[in-house]
């Protein structure tokens, strides 16, 4: 959905500089119950496998073509937070969908992470964030993260806030689903008629499983918008990913059935988008998605994930991906 206001804020970004003519948030319910920590897992270090579970308010706005948009966002993922050379810790976004560069790096002190910045994407644009995290012995941690991105010129303002309240709790040592003796994984990805991959055929290796909902309410281009979202996301230690979505429900009285999905992981490489503009000779539509995913829960506390998705694009490349990640 942001996309769709990115794009109509660069169109007109090129207006004004070509010489064209020119003429609130509501609050989500917080994190779901994780599971107690795991005592016997190392304390020295976050370096290892995460269950994350993140909920999203934010809103974007651009007045110049009226719209405003709530949104609010939950997303559920196992991740590897992996040391960096330099003594700070990373992990990829995986859905959370907050920064530009779908890295989230950080450095502990005191058991807590705080961390914000302010940077200039492009001469019309910026990002400001600022993250805050405080962790138990290295083996839970809770906060938030806040982060406005803006666009703008002398001759409208594009403005995207969006505040992330995550919690966390680690579940392995490992930095390797597969050798991670703490949680079940079934994983199989096909594309066409290839051979069917497991976790361990995918080079580089996946460093994030996650799942998302999401819903977009408001005025999109004067239109009265309601939508909702659901997707999965994968990330391997390249920083390649894969997200497919659907996003269904009405602008005015038309109705929205959308289906998109792109995939840039080394043996699942393959898109489709929803809408091809007129002079994009390398588009290629999605002639068919269905998507299911769902979080697992046990005594009332969130203990894993469930993904099953299968997409079709217009040159009739296929794709099909399962996946379950539970803490046993």
């Amino acid at each position: 959905m942001k996309a769709n206001v990115v794009a109509i804020s660069a169109f007109i970004t090129c207006l004004t500089a070509c010489g064209g003519s020119s003429s609130g948030s509501e609050s989500g319910a917080g994190p779901s119950p994780l599971p107690s920590a795991n005592s016997s897992l190392n304390t020295e270090t976050p370096a290892g496998i995460w269950l994350i579970d993140s909920k999203q308010v934010g809103n974007y706005s651009l007045a110049r073509v009226n719209t405003n948009m709530d949104t609010v966002r939950s997303v559920q993922q196992f991740v590897v937070i992996n040391e960096l050379a330099d003594g700070r810790y990373s992990m990829p976004e995986c859905g959370l969908d907050l920064f530009s560069d779908g890295n989230i790096v950080f450095n502990i002190e005191d058991g807590k992470a705080s961390r914000s910045d302010s940077s200039d994407l492009s001469d019309m644009s910026s990002e400001t964030y600022a993250l805050n995290f405080v962790f138990e012995e290295n083996l839970k941690f809770s906060g938030t993260i806040d982060v406005t991105k803006q666009n703008s010129n002398d001759e409208y303002l594009y403005i995207d806030k969006d505040t992330a309240n995550i919690s966390a709790v680690k579940v392995s040592d490992s930095t390797d689903f597969e050798s991670a003796e703490e949680i079940s994984i079934a994983f199989s990805a096909q594309l066409n008629d290839n051979a069917t991959l497991t976790l361990s055929d995918l080079t580089p290796s996946v460093i994030c499983l996650g799942i998302s909902s999401a819903t977009y309410i408001g005025t999109l281009q004067s239109l009265t918008t309601s939508i909702s979202e659901d997707a999965i996301h994968m990330t391997d230690a390249d920083g390649n990913i894969a997200n497919l979505e659907i996003e269904i429900g009405h602008l005015d009285s038309e109705i929205v059935n959308d289906r998109s999905y792109a995939s840039s992981l080394a043996s699942l490489k393959s898109h489709g988008v929803v809408s091809c503009a007129a002079n994009a000779d390398d588009c290629i539509l999605t002639k068919f998605l269905t998507l299911n995913q769902n979080s697992i829960d046990k005594n009332s506390s969130l203990i894993g994930i469930a993904a099953n998705v299968d997409a079709i694009n217009e040159n009739d490349e296929s794709l099909n991906v399962i996946f379950s990640v539970e803490i046993k």
